[in-house]
């Protein structure tokens, strides 16, 4: 989304994270002596546009929350480390995306499935999810599609967190 909108490349942090997800998680929390869970925990809410220490009404963020303020406060103190670096490239996609569908049409975002996300107010987060959702929706469909027209396989197809499959299967048999 951020290259067609830009036409630059997406940011190298980021891109590192999507080639080197698994192991860039284990060193964060080896780092910070948490758990795979909390190091999971913490990439995805970046993703999904969470801040550190500043989007609660009590001034402190889930994530905060969740590692704990003297883990985000090395974070934000150390602006060479890959966290800090891919912290802010998100929040630049996150500002570059929004600020472009804006744009076009301050009270609603349409979606690549052609679904419309209706806003009563701006939120950089919810538009963001929505474009991400949305794209996610179309690539999750053409892998249905591509299964049942497609392949002679009557097992069953895992999607994202769901399995599809051509016939009925058991719940008993399944597990």
């Amino acid at each position: 989304i951020y290259k067609e909108i830009t036409g630059e490349k997406v940011p190298s942090t980021i891109k590192d994270f999507i080639i080197n997800k698994k192991m860039i998680r284990e060193i964060f929390a080896q780092k910070y002596g948490i758990s795979l869970d909390k190091s999971k925990e913490f990439f995805t809410s970046l993703f999904f546009g969470s801040r550190l220490l500043s989007n609660d009404k009590k001034g402190r963020s889930a994530v905060t929350v969740s590692l704990g303020e003297k883990i985000v406060n090395s974070i934000l103190l150390d602006e060479t480390s890959y966290e800090y670096l891919l912290y802010k490239d998100i929040h630049k996609l996150f500002d570059v995306i929004s600020n472009h569908y804006r744009k076009i049409d301050k009270t609603k975002v349409v979606g690549y499935n052609g679904h419309t996300l209706k806003l009563n107010e701006w939120k950089k987060s919810s538009v963001v999810a929505h474009l991400y959702q949305s794209l996610e929706s179309k690539v999750l469909d053409s892998m249905i599609k591509f299964y049942t027209t497609k392949t002679n396989d009557y097992n069953y197809v895992r999607v994202h967190d769901c399995l599809y499959t051509k016939k009925e299967i058991d719940t008993a048999e399944l597990y």
